[in-house]
């Protein structure tokens, strides 16, 4: 009885897709902090646009706190089109 009802239980679990596909990781230095900070704000706005492209909308969860800021403050004056974009903070 015990058989039936596992593999009846295994039959009706959820096939969870993922949302993006996984991204390899890639190894850059960049000269000074604030070259960082723009290929970083520059990855995510690439990525926001792509996500809306393909899917009509972009969920963006931000990290709190001082250290992302100067991220944060070059992605809020790029021309990404926010109203698609729910940012969860």
């Amino acid at each position: 009885m015990a058989h039936a009802l596992g593999s009846e239980f295994r039959s009706r679990q959820a096939v969870v897709q993922p949302i993006m596909s996984v991204v390899k990781p890639k190894i850059c230095c960049y000269g000074n902090a604030s070259a960082l900070f723009e290929a970083a704000a520059r990855l995510i706005a690439e990525r926001i646009v792509q996500q809306v492209e393909k899917r009509g909308t972009c969920r963006l969860a931000l990290a709190g706190s001082t250290t992302p800021r100067p991220v944060y403050q070059r992605l809020a004056v790029t021309s990404t089109d926010r109203r698609n974009i729910l940012i969860f903070y």
